[in-house]
């Protein structure tokens, strides 16, 4: 079966360490990334087949998979050159 990226967002309190030392002990998850500009939140490798388990797990709020996301997220970009700092001043 093949890995799915996950992301997953922990409940208040959970201690971040010891969640993905207790999920990453299994051979069916990996760490990906740890967020860490956002609190609570990890991103995994995660079997397939394994997804249900970590959706389950007592210390996730939520996972979802790059599958499961239908609208990207986007943000504008703002351009501040030198002659608009100049016009302002």
């Amino acid at each position: 079966m093949a890995k799915l990226i996950t992301d997953v967002v922990l409940k208040d309190g959970t201690d971040e360490t010891t969640f993905i030392n207790d999920v990453t002990s299994n051979e069916n998850v990996d760490l990906v990334d740890q967020v860490s500009s956002l609190n609570n939140m990890v991103v995994l490798s995660v079997e397939e087949n394994y997804l249900d388990t970590i959706k389950s797990h007592v210390s996730v709020l939520s996972a979802d998979t790059f599958e499961d996301i239908t609208d990207p997220v986007t943000y504008p970009c703002l351009l501040y050159t030198s002659d608009a700092a100049d016009e302002e001043d």
